[in-house]
């Protein structure tokens, strides 16, 4: 971490009061080395910021990390209104306490602090489904020139960013920030901390309606995120082929015209198939797809190069993947080379596509979370599983309010043909079966450990009729689908 003093976060932040240890002569020009919000880390010389959400108040470790050798301690205005003895007894430990409106925010500011003193260019993404892959793609395009602060696993939130921001160091070359959305507000609130030069979209599909509201909803939340970037003097790229491109291509106009706005395609489709007057910067053409993985053509128009790409990831919509993590590497300054170099480096995450095999059972591990648009994206993966019986074991999908019977009854139809057998989990994948309808086997269970056992009795009806297996999991993550991994793992690994 790029260190900081208390004086710079008060710029930002006015409302910010100090309280210094008995030690601090000047406490507004102590630097702050370290961030934490975690007592259970090392806490030694750091700020620690007492967080608080529904479930959990950060308050109540400040003890904790004071005892473990943390320099300041971040809490709230309203905690300090009621807790002026405690401060007092922090100070006279030498531990400087602010207090600010908001915790969280006081999190922000310190991300942005360091943020401010790293001239380098900073790439953003989000979008309703893929933004994971797109985000270690690009990471790994970028990785061909320098070294690359990138978002682990899914830390794309009000809390994940700005603690993402915070490891930027001096020897930081590019920042890959993922994040993520489920109201209006969400990545303006974030953009204000992250301050990208490029943006990609990834799409915008069938997600958190719930909190969007509306389909409407999720198009102005996610633009949060391209607005921002344009605004500033950036370039940005999003979907070419989308249901929102001509909203993009109507609204962004102006952008478009100085070629700050620009477009990538991963359907295959040729740019006079696309929206008149698009400037298109990448584009996929899927060649083959199936369960070795997939081939496809990306072409980087503005360098005139196409070239021939193998994955050993599952899925056609990885080609729309690679060519969005391609535009914003590119936006983002890097070289073509590094991009096709860096696609090749590339495999399957944990719980996204993840094949694995158990003997004769082949399992599709998706488990780790489900969007519309990325349980229809599995089922199409399923569908190329041809030699075998194909089975979708299928969990609720969350956050989409009132579109939610109607998805749920969508993924159904969707499932004809690409599954020969569907097991459904939840009161919502009700739908589905009776969409699915007979089409091949339809089981719908109440709990994990009866779809468990009605699943382990189909496979073995199946092996035993000398057929081979292919399984694909799938659900929101509250419905815990890798609970349904993990029996097929222990019974048939």
């Amino acid at each position: 971490m790029i260190a900081f003093t208390l004086d710079k976060l008060q710029a930002h932040l006015p409302e910010l009061r100090i309280f210094p240890g008995s030690s601090s002569a000047a406490a507004e020009n102590t630097a702050v080395c370290q961030v934490v919000t975690d007592s259970r880390a090392d806490c030694r010389g750091a700020l620690f910021i007492a967080l608080t959400g529904e479930r959990f108040d950060g308050h109540r470790f400040l003890q904790t990390a004071a005892s473990k050798g943390a320099a300041m301690l971040g809490v709230s205005s309203d905690w300090a209104l009621a807790h002026g003895s405690d401060i007092a007894r922090f100070n006279a430990q030498g531990i400087t306490v602010s207090a600010a409106p908001s915790t969280l925010d006081l999190l922000g500011y310190c991300a942005l602090c360091v943020r401010e003193q790293c001239d380098i260019p900073v790439a953003s993404l989000s979008g309703s489904c893929g933004k994971t892959t797109v985000k270690e793609m690009t990471a790994a395009m970028l990785g061909q020139q320098g070294k690359v602060l990138y978002t682990q696993g899914n830390f794309n939130n009000d809390v994940g960013v700005p603690l993402t921001l915070l490891n930027l160091t001096a020897d930081t070359d590019y920042a890959v920030i993922e994040q993520g959305a489920s109201h209006l507000g969400d990545l303006a609130r974030t953009c204000r901390f992250v301050k990208a030069q490029t943006a990609v979209l990834t799409n915008i599909g069938q997600a958190h309606i719930e909190g969007f509201g509306s389909e409407e909803g999720v198009y102005l939340g996610k633009s949060e995120l391209i607005q921002d970037v344009l605004s500033r003097g950036g370039r940005a790229a999003v979907p070419g082929d989308g249901p929102w491109t001509f909203r993009f291509a109507v609204d962004f106009a102006s952008y478009i015209k100085q070629g700050r706005l620009v477009f990538f395609s991963g359907s295959g489709a040729d740019s006079e198939d696309l929206l008149p007057g698009l400037p298109l910067i990448t584009s996929a053409k899927v060649i083959s797809s199936g369960p070795a993985g997939i081939r496809f053509n990306l072409t980087c128009h503005e360098q005139h190069m196409t070239q021939e790409v193998t994955l050993s990831m599952l899925g056609e919509h990885n080609a729309a993947n690679a060519a969005a993590a391609a535009a914003l590497a590119l936006l983002t300054g890097a070289q073509v080379q590094s991009v096709y170099a860096g696609l090749k480096q590339c495999r399957s995450l944990a719980g996204r596509l993840n094949l694995k095999q158990l003997g004769a059972v082949t399992l599709i591990d998706d488990a780790y979370n489900a969007s519309f648009n990325a349980v229809t994206a599995g089922l199409n993966t399923l569908g190329s599983f041809k030699d075998c019986c194909r089975i979708a074991v299928l969990g609720d999908m969350g956050e989409l309010g009132s579109a939610a019977e109607s998805l749920h009854a969508a993924v159904g139809t969707a499932a004809q043909g690409q599954a020969d057998a569907l097991f459904t989990l939840g009161p919502l994948t009700r739908a589905t079966a009776e969409s699915y309808g007979s089409s091949g086997f339809n089981c719908h269970a109440g709990s994990h450990e009866k779809l468990a056992a009605m699943l382990e009795q189909f496979i073995a009806q199946k092996l035993r009729a000398g057929q081979r297996v292919c399984v694909l999991v799938k659900g929101s993550h509250a419905m815990q689908m890798q609970r349904v991994n993990d029996f097929l793992m222990q019974r048939y690994s």
